[in-house]
């Protein structure tokens, strides 16, 4: 089995393609080759990633994640969060959850609004603090949406609920300004297992709002839907096959 550590070009995808379309089956390639690139002693976390993809164009995607021994080293306390980000063109500019909102929530600041269905635009979901910072999370959702016209993608998380949010600005870590925030050119869509509370000034969160540095797994769902398809309330709601049965 191939696994790659990149997104692949057409060619390569082309030398994939089943024969025949698939329909509603779990395609398996037999590949035999390992790519790696990057520092492999930098901190970080060794990480497998599982993928099914399916015929109907749902992606299953398992993710376990071992902290190695410069990642230990490194961080002292917490992690900010531990998920999937994913990069998508900058025309999935529509927006919409299940979850608390429609505010923005963490894990110890959710209480005060509800869980429901809302939505909204991606610039409607930053939150311009007087010095950039991380924003607009939506803590407990259970599914989240980006739509680009005749296309959306819908994220969903393997068990129970968690977190999204989304990035618009490509220098967000570095800026000290508002006006200092350069555009991405796309959508950075972030579907979180864990993301680690606010806290308050100046207290640290407690424990069990914080992301150990600690191995962790954890699975998530991506599902294409058109506009002539179901709600995405009933899409989140369909099983795909277990590939243990």
């Amino acid at each position: 089995m191939r696994i790659y550590d990149r997104a692949l070009a057409e060619d390569e995808l082309g030398a994939l393609a089943a024969d025949t379309p698939l329909d509603g089956a779990v395609a398996w390639s037999p590949l035999d080759e390992f790519n790696s690139v990057g520092d492999a002693n930098g901190p970080g976390f060794a990480t497998s990633y599982h993928y099914r993809v399916y015929g109907s164009g749902d992606v299953a995607i398992d993710v376990e994640a071992r902290p190695n021994e410069g990642l230990r080293e490194t961080v002292d306390g917490w992690l900010p969060k531990a998920g999937v980000q994913l990069e998508l063109p900058e025309r999935f500019d529509d927006f919409e959850w299940y979850g608390r909102g429609e505010l923005e929530t963490y894990p110890d600041r959710k209480w005060g609004v509800p869980i429901g269905r809302y939505a909204g635009s991606v610039d409607e979901q930053y939150v311009p603090y007087l010095s950039p910072t991380d924003n607009g999370n939506k803590a407990q959702t259970r599914w989240a949406t980006l739509s680009g016209g005749d296309i959306s993608l819908l994220g969903m998380f393997g068990e129970g609920d968690a977190n999204v949010s989304l990035e618009q600005w490509a220098n967000l870590a570095e800026a000290e300004h508002q006006y200092e925030l350069e555009d991405r050119g796309s959508v950075e869509f972030n579907l979180d297992h864990r993301v680690t509370g606010l806290g308050g000034t100046p207290t640290e969160p407690i424990d069990r709002y914080q992301v150990p540095v600690e191995s962790t797994a954890f699975g998530v769902v991506l599902r294409p839907f058109g506009p002539d398809d179901d709600d995405p309330m009933a899409l989140a709601n369909r099983r795909l096959p277990d590939p243990q049965e």
